[in-house]
């Protein structure tokens, strides 16, 4: 495999400036690649793109194909239609240099869940077509993050390996009554997640002087790597235990 030498940068997407609280993947990226290119800069390594889970560390990311909607241009929302100048009228003033995870994540939480909840009425005709076509295309894995991810929701985010029995070991039954439950959570992350693949695309290849890393979210062996939809299919690849008081246990990309 051929690579010729090259120079670059490591930054993930959250230094970035940002009128909301932390880096976005918009109009700043975009400037980040013009900058990189003028100064003959070829690699921008962007550090892990997933949901982040305890600790907010991109290297501890809840799943090895969803994204982390934290990063969805505010700026882009407002282009396509689906986030208005009311939606952020009352959005906290945050330090310009440094991220406050805690109040960020919460106020940006606010302001996606009203971009989810409103999706219906203001997306044009041709982005409904295309969140069909994601959502078809991404099937294998968006069911079931999107069910995992509510339902890491409705237990207070924690450890999916402490939920009830017939959760963990994907009882049919308690599965579908868990779709039934959080139905509107399930849409509302599909929404978001197609929102996150739909922008990120375009800012990462508008420059085609910079290319853009992305490593993988989740490490495993080579000869034992199951997919986001086998790990929670088959809990006993995991050869998971609940830790007591001290000690930690290990995460493989789904905690």
């Amino acid at each position: 495999m051929s690579f010729p030498r090259s120079a670059g940068v490591l930054l993930h997407p959250t230094s970035l400036p940002g009128h909301y609280g932390m880096g976005e993947i918009g109009p700043e990226a975009h400037r980040w690649l013009a900058h990189l290119s003028a100064m003959s800069q070829k690699l921008w390594q962007v550090l892990p793109l997933g949901p982040t889970g305890y600790a907010d560390s991109p290297y501890q990311a809840l799943s090895t194909f969803a994204g982390n909607t934290m990063l969805i241009s505010f700026d882009a929302l407002r282009e396509e239609g689906l986030l208005r100048p009311e939606d952020v009228e009352d959005f906290p003033l945050f330090s310009k240099s440094e991220v406050e995870y805690g109040p960020v994540l919460l106020a940006r939480s606010a302001v996606l869940k009203k971009t989810a909840q409103s999706f219906a009425r203001r997306a044009s005709p041709s982005l409904k077509a295309t969140l069909i076509q994601f959502e078809e295309d991404q099937a294998a894995w968006l069911e079931d993050f999107s069910l995992f991810s509510a339902l890491k929701k409705a237990h207070g985010h924690g450890p999916w390996v402490n939920w009830p029995s017939p959760l963990v070991h994907r009882d049919p039954v308690a599965l579908a009554e868990a779709r039934k439950t959080h139905a509107t959570e399930i849409r509302h992350t599909k929404i978001l997640q197609f929102l996150f693949h739909h922008r990120r695309y375009p800012y990462f290849c508008r420059s085609r002087q910079c290319r853009c890393l992305v490593p993988s979210r989740a490490f495993f062996p080579k000869k034992r790597r199951p997919s986001h939809r086998n790990r929670r299919c088959s809990p006993r690849l995991l050869q998971h235990h609940r830790p007591t008081l001290g000690q930690s246990s290990l995460s493989l990309g789904c905690s």
